[in-house]
């Protein structure tokens, strides 16, 4: 039909060796929310304890297990990274993708993210705060599992004590100051503040700070921050708008001397 939306095409490509299958139904339901799946796919080495775990919950959440062998012995993760990053870069000439979920703490990632942004690929990059920041500021958005949906041990512990860079999460005061200093003059959209709020703070979401949606956050402040919903027009759902505050005029009136 003349008019309509095209839904976004989705691509899931998770890093087995890397990754808990115990966040599989967290990944799917934020994939959703992008579009329509259409590729679900899984890397790992067949050696990998953390990739063998994956194997039951594959075929019920249909993904397609793409399993390397170690040609070397130790090298299976190499493998099976090489073969991801192989895919995702005939997915920019040869199947037509939106938006590409990578799901993975590894930062060997990050010249792949920057190469399907360059194909105006969007990015959405999902792991743990072990994560280094080089991986996290190139994805346009990159969403902490451990944090939004609780901290479970990883299988794979090979990264922990080499990670120098890990996902810094600052305080919800800074959050505040800088949604404070961003709409200070005039009143902004609540979705635009929120592409701000990501651009400042790489890795940023709502949920790491106990939230559900952005808005519910900003209502916590409302003694800063001023709040209100507009309809643009019957039939559209209603915008949210924000700006700080106006702090009350002092009283500047000089008492009488008697």
């Amino acid at each position: 039909m003349e008019g309509k939306l095209e839904e976004k095409q989705v691509a899931i490509l998770i890093d087995g060796d890397n990754v808990s299958h115990k966040y599989i139904e967290n990944i799917i339901r934020e994939a959703e929310q992008e579009g329509n799946i259409k590729i679900r796919r899984l890397y790992g080495s067949v050696s990998n304890l953390s990739t063998k775990a994956w194997y039951s919950d594959m075929p019920l959440w249909g993904i397609t297990p793409m399993l390397q062998i170690d040609y070397i012995a130790g090298k299976g993760k190499s493998v099976a990274d090489q073969a991801l990053t192989i895919d995702a870069m005939e997915m920019i000439y040869t199947t037509h993708v939106d938006v590409v979920f990578l799901i993975s703490s590894d930062s060997d990632f990050t010249n792949l993210v920057y190469k399907l942004r360059e194909h105006e690929i969007k990015v959405i990059g999902m792991g743990e705060t072990k994560t280094k920041m080089a991986l996290v500021r190139a994805c346009d958005e990159f969403r902490l599992l451990d944090v939004i949906y609780g901290r479970n041990e990883s299988l794979e512990k090979e990264n922990a004590n080499e990670n120098e860079d890990p996902v810094d999460i600052p305080s919800i005061d800074t959050v505040i100051q800088i949604i404070c200093d961003y709409a200070v003059d005039e009143w902004k959209n609540l979705s635009v503040v929120g592409n701000y709020l990501r651009q400042q703070i790489p890795g940023f979401d709502s949920r790491n700070y106990g939230y559900e949606k952005l808005k519910l956050l900003v209502e916590r402040y409302k003694d800063r921050i001023d709040i209100k919903d507009e309809q643009p027009r019957p039939g559209l759902p209603t915008v949210c708008y924000i700006k700080l505050k106006k702090a009350p005029p002092r009283n500047t009136q000089k008492h009488a001397v008697h």
